[in-house]
C-alpha cells in the first residue's frame, strides 16, 4: 500500500487486515520518489542507477513526469510583512558586517526564520527572530532562564547568530567541501546555502545526507540542489527545504523592493544555476 505522507520510510512494518489478517505492507512513495530523483539529477560519469536495454522511451517519460511543486499549506498573518522587515533587515546587515560575516547572510536567515515575531518559539525550543536554541544563547553569553530571555533582544540575538555562523557554520561547512573534495569560495551562493543548512539542521545531520553522495557530486550548485531532493535520518523535509524556502523569500522580498523603491539596501545575486 503506498503512504504519501512525507518522511514516510521506504519499507514500513506491516499490518494485518481483515478477519483473515492479511499481511499489508506500506511503502513511502513520496520518500522512495525523492530518493529516486536524487540519483537522476546526481551528474556523473558512473550512473547511480541502471536500467535495462530494452526499455523504451515511453518508460522513461513516465519515470520523469512527475515534478515536485511546493504549496503553501498554512502560515502566520504578517509573517511576510516587508514593510516592517526593511529595517531590521538593514540593523542585522550591519551587525553581520561588523562580525566579519557575509552580510547575505544575515537577510536570508532573518527571512525565513522569524522576521516580525522575537517571541516566536519553535517545538525544539529555539526563540527570536533568529530562532537560537537555548543552550546555543548561552554559550555565546545570552541570559536564558525562568526570568530573562535575551533571545528577544534584536541585536543581542543578532550577534549571537553571526558567531555562530562564524565559528561553527562556516568552518563545519569548509569540513564538508574538503572531504568532498569540493572546490569553494565563502562569498560563493551555494557555500552559503551550505552555511545555512548547517545552522538549521546542525553539522552532524547535514553531512551524513551530504556523504551519500561522496564520490559522485564534484560541484557546489550541484550538491546544494541534490540536497533538496535527499531525505536521509534526521534531515528530513524541513531541512531540504531550508535554503528553497531561504532563496524563494528572497526573491520574494527583492521582487516588493523593485515595486517600492523602499531603499533598503538588498545586493545579494541568485544564479539561475538554482
Amino acid at each position: 500500500k503506498g503512504l504519501s505522507q512525507a518522511g514516510k520510510p521506504i519499507a514500513n512494518r506491516p499490518t494485518f487486515v481483515g478477519k483473515n489478517k492479511a499481511v499489508l505492507y506500506g511503502v513511502g512513495t513520496d520518500t522512495a520518489k525523492e530518493a529516486i530523483f536524487a540519483r537522476l539529477s546526481v551528474a556523473t560519469e558512473d550512473s547511480t542507477l541502471h536500467f535495462c536495454l530494452d526499455l523504451d522511451e515511453e518508460y522513461f517519460k513516465q519515470l520523469t513526469a512527475e515534478k515536485r511543486i511546493s504549496k503553501f499549506v498554512r502560515g502566520r498573518k504578517g509573517f511576510f510583512n516587508f514593510d516592517s522587515i526593511g529595517p531590521k533587515l538593514q540593523d542585522a546587515f550591519y551587525v553581520f558586517s561588523e562580525i566579519g560575516v557575509n552580510p547575505n547572510l544575515a537577510q536570508l536567515l532573518l527571512l525565513i526564520e522569524s522576521p516580525n515575531n522575537p517571541c516566536a518559539v519553535s517545538v525544539s525550543g529555539a526563540r527570536g527572530h533568529f530562532q537560537l536554541m537555548p543552550s546555543v544563547a548561552r554559550r555565546y553569553g545570552l541570559k536564558v532562564n525562568r526570568w530573562k530571555d535575551e533571545r528577544t533582544d534584536f541585536n543581542k540575538s543578532a550577534k549571537v547568530a553571526a558567531k555562530l555562523i562564524k565559528k561553527y557554520c562556516i568552518p563545519q561547512a569548509e569540513i564538508i567541501c574538503r572531504n568532498m573534495d569540493i572546490q569553494y569560495s565563502p562569498t560563493e551562493l551555494w557555500f552559503q546555502l551550505l552555511a545555512l543548512h548547517i545552522y538549521n539542521a546542525g553539522a552532524g545531520t547535514v553531512s551524513k545526507a551530504v556523504y551519500l553522495y561522496k564520490g559522485k557530486v564534484s560541484e557546489g550548485e550541484v550538491l546544494i540542489r541534490t540536497l533538496w531532493n535527499t531525505n536521509y535520518g534526521r534531515f528530513g523535509n524541513s531541512s531540504q527545504n531550508y535554503t528553497q524556502v531561504a532563496l524563494g523569500s528572497y526573491l520574494a522580498y527583492r521582487n516588493y523592493l523593485d515595486q517600492k523603491s523602499t531603499g533598503y539596501y538588498s545586493e545579494l545575486t541568485v544564479d539561475n544555476k538554482f
